[in-house]
């Protein structure tokens, strides 16, 4: 006879202890660990996805670079769900099992169906009492899911289970189809910035042509009045032009302005308009044509994707890992996928505690590394590099374009170039601060120059696109032309007000202001007038034939911005045109004049 015990099978003696071994219920446990990875992965990779592939123009990490620093979470997470699922009693079990399915539904539906709008999330606080009407519908939803996983037949609870794992598996599914079939022109392809030759310039004559995106013309004059002439002397041979006006509130317009001189009116599809503009008659290929080198010097992202419309012209890619180990920088794009998923996927009540003023739930605990994921510190490196490694040549006179995000928005530096702790809103201050390091960073590139020999031979373009949503002073309105209901935001105005510095190839002294009527439009016939090439671009003019007395009319078009209109629509949201005749900084200078709709 066999000793006190049990027999499995008659092959393993199991002894009496270990009898409750046999009394595990593995089809409870299973359902677990498959509920609890839904719940893991929903949260750490599933809505990280969706997020990277809708703004992976925005990420330099591979998607599955950060996978592989969250799936020991995710598998620690099902691990310990499947081992309460083996051992907890049916009637206990069976609950468990209907809160993870539950919370499977609630997060699906939360990040994919009641993902409500709360604007941009760049700092700016966010008015929660304006959103109750969803925290009231998340909450509902979330509650009845919950209360049937506690309140159900235990029979009910197989099928929201059985439901919740195929609504995971679905999504399993379509992330991988996804993945698999992406469009990698690998991000490992793109060519990095290469400092050496964005660094070289020639003896014979440069071009330096900055796209300072965001920087407002308003807020380079207050930096000019704040150092009691400082920069008035570092930057000798310029001149401000202080009345600027852009044709758009947002950069995706401006390109071809500012390269073509032409401006879109929802005439033909956009992608059509690029090509003609970026990729056809522009004032790069015009020097190209005229014996010039011609170089660009953008950011990774979308702008990037913009750019690769001009066709012929090496491209020096500044990434936003540019100084960072590329794990370190994995680990703080994997972080923020994370708070982004938990803001998405969590009710609206608690996202706030998510959100925490962009310092963020996960986010801030790793302040330092975290800092440098925002284009203001690898561009200001970029910038750095270009300075320091500076070498002059016997080669052909070299066309450098040069766009960054140094003073755009989110504003994280403070006075002294520094993380300020936490990237802020359009809050004057702010912009101020991380214009004034923008400039500052520009200049010793300037003075790098004048040590170099070539700040004299070279034409010096600085320029933005847009401004910054600082309101022009004194503050304005307008009705707005379609509702009258509304107004327009003042901040629009700021916008409107676009920097423009300009020094001619050989002009000296302190820097020069003037008040003339100037476009963004005019920038590539200016840049030609000073080259001594022919003005072939569209309406505009050079800056400097135009007198400050001069009467002009000039056009800012408003419309609404979406991510998407950069690579997926054919047209942009209706444009309304608004006519300046006289100082843009006054209300009275500004008519509503036409609508330009999609056909």
């Amino acid at each position: 006879m066999a000793p006190a015990g049990v027999m499995v099978r008659r092959v393993i003696w199991v002894p009496p202890k270990f009898t409750s071994l046999m009394t595990l219920n593995f089809r409870q446990g299973g359902l677990a660990v498959a509920l609890a990875s839904a719940c893991a992965t929903s949260i750490l990779v599933l809505t990280p996805f969706a997020i990277w592939f809708g703004n992976r123009a925005e990420f330099s990490s591979d998607f599955i670079d950060i996978v592989r620093l969250v799936a020991p979470a995710a598998f620690v997470i099902a691990g310990v769900f499947g081992l309460l699922g083996l051992v907890l009693p049916i009637s206990v079990g069976a609950r468990v099992v209907g809160v993870l399915s539950a919370l499977t539904v609630a997060l699906w539906l939360q990040a994919n169906i009641m993902n409500w709008h709360y604007g941009s999330l760049d700092g700016k606080l966010i008015d929660w009492s304006a959103h109750l009407s969803n925290g009231y519908v998340d909450t509902g939803v979330w509650l009845v899911l919950i209360g049937c996983a506690l309140l159900a037949p235990q029979r009910m609870l197989l099928r929201l289970a059985q439901f919740a794992i195929a609504v995971w598996l679905l999504q399993v599914v379509v992330l991988s189809f996804t993945y698999l079939n992406l469009d990698n022109t690998s991000r490992a392809e793109k060519v990095a910035l290469n400092t050496q030759a964005a660094a070289t310039f020639s003896r014979h004559g440069n071009v330096l042509h900055i796209v300072a995106d965001g920087f407002q013309s308003d807020i380079f004059g207050y930096l000019l009045k704040e150092k009691e002439g400082e920069f008035r002397e570092t930057l000798s041979g310029f001149t401000f032009f202080s009345d600027h006006l852009t044709s758009y509130p947002y950069t995706q317009m401006t390109l071809p302005a500012i390269l073509s001189g032409e401006n879109y009116r929802n005439h033909k599809p956009i992608t059509e308009f690029n090509r003609e503009t970026l990729g056809g008659k522009n004032i790069l290929q015009h020097a190209r044509k005229n014996g010039y080198d011609v170089q660009l010097v953008v950011p990774d992202g979308g702008l990037s994707a913009a750019y690769a419309n001009v066709a012929d012209a090496p491209t020096f890619t500044v990434t936003t890992r540019l100084h960072l180990p590329q794990r370190t920088f994995n680990t703080v794009e994997g972080i923020q996928l994370i708070d982004l998923s938990l803001f998405r996927s969590v009710p609206h009540f608690a996202k706030p505690y998510i959100y925490n003023r962009q310092s963020w739930l996960l986010s801030q605990s790793m302040d330092d590394a975290n800092a440098q994921r925002f284009y203001f510190f690898s561009h200001k490196r970029a910038v750095e590099l270009m300075s320091e490694g500076l070498k002059v040549d016997d080669g052909n006179p070299r066309y450098k374009y040069v766009h960054l995000l140094l003073s755009h928005a989110p504003f994280v530096a403070n006075f002294d170039c520094e993380y300020r702790g936490a990237p802020v809103g359009a809050v004057l201050e702010a912009v101020m601060d991380q214009s004034r390091c923008t400039l500052e960073t520009f200049t010793e590139l300037f003075d790098a120059m004048k040590a170099a020999g070539v700040y004299d031979n070279t034409t010096i373009v600085l320029m933005s696109d847009h401004g910054a949503w600082i309101p022009p002073q004194p503050p304005f309105t307008l009705p707005h032309p379609l509702d009258d209901k509304l107004i327009i935001n003042p901040k629009y105005f700021g916008l409107a007000r676009a920097l423009l510095a300009v020094k001619p190839p050989g002009a000296s002294g302190p820097l020069n202001v003037s008040h003339a009527p100037s476009a963004i439009e005019d920038t590539p016939n200016t840049v030609a007038s000073l080259l001594g090439m022919p003005q072939i671009f569209g309406s505009g003019v050079s800056v400097f034939d135009l007198s400050e007395s001069q009467a002009r009319t000039r056009h800012f078009y408003l419309y609404e911005y979406a991510l998407r209109n950069w690579f997926e629509d054919d047209y942009l949201e209706p444009m309304m045109r608004f006519s300046v005749n006289g100082k843009s900084n006054q209300k009275s200078s500004w008519s509503y004049d036409q609508l330009f709709s999609p056909p």
